[in-house]
């Protein structure tokens, strides 16, 4: 971490599947949620930015203007998959 961005380093066993980080600024359950959602599809990790807008509804993707974050590596091998992923604190 410095003054304006934190690093995530990720690691998860499985090499096809989605898996996401939120960060809720209100505790209101899913609204509001700032969501970091990846998949993770032939060996190849993708990475965007959401919204959550409420308990049990799909989040809202955010448009490309709004796309925060930075997957600065991935490596897919022996079942597990690893990432490190930045982002602005604010």
């Amino acid at each position: 971490m410095d003054s304006t961005n934190i690093t995530f380093q990720i690691t998860m066993r499985s090499t096809n599947a989605w898996f996401a980080l939120g960060f809720n600024p209100n505790g209101n359950g899913m609204t509001d949620t700032d969501m970091m959602i990846f998949w993770n599809e032939n060996n190849s990790v993708t990475g965007k930015n959401f919204k959550g807008i409420g308990l049990g509804i799909v989040p809202m993707q955010l448009g490309n203007d709004d796309q925060i974050i930075t997957i600065i590596s991935q490596k897919v091998e022996g079942g597990i998959t690893s990432l490190e992923v930045t982002r602005p604190i604010n």
